[in-house]
């Protein structure tokens, strides 16, 4: 792989979560590769048909933009693991509170009030 797409690569999915980002790559990568072979069958050189192929592909910024609306970001897991967390941690407070279906009739809406309110404050459904 050659800097120029080394470099498109990086900026197009610096903002993506790991996984999304491996992903993202390998497509882009498979696309250059078969954009580069028909390029050569067209006549042109190797440097020529990955310089043009990346050319392509557009801007680097743009599609950094567009694949962060559709994958994962690096922001939103870091979002998503705070907000897993705060759940767990009000899960064990609120069971050394009682409100385990111990506490009568009332406990066990109690409870299924106290989750819900703490997932949507968290912001997980």
């Amino acid at each position: 792989m050659n800097d120029l797409l080394q470099y498109w690569l990086e900026v197009a999915t610096k903002k993506l979560a790991p996984e999304a980002a491996e992903q993202v790559r390998a497509e882009i990568t498979a696309h250059i590769e078969s954009a580069v072979s028909q390029h050569q069958l067209e006549g042109m050189t190797d440097e020529l048909a990955l310089e043009l192929a990346v050319k392509q592909l557009g801007s680097a910024e743009d599609a950094a933009r567009d694949l962060a609306r559709v994958h994962l970001t690096v922001v939103e897991v870091s979002s998503f693991n705070r907000a897993s967390l705060l759940v767990n941690a009000l899960r064990l407070h609120v069971d050394d509170f009682g409100f385990h279906g111990r506490c009568g009739s009332i406990g066990c809406h109690c409870q299924q009030l106290w989750f819900f309110t703490l997932c949507r404050i968290a912001g997980v459904d």
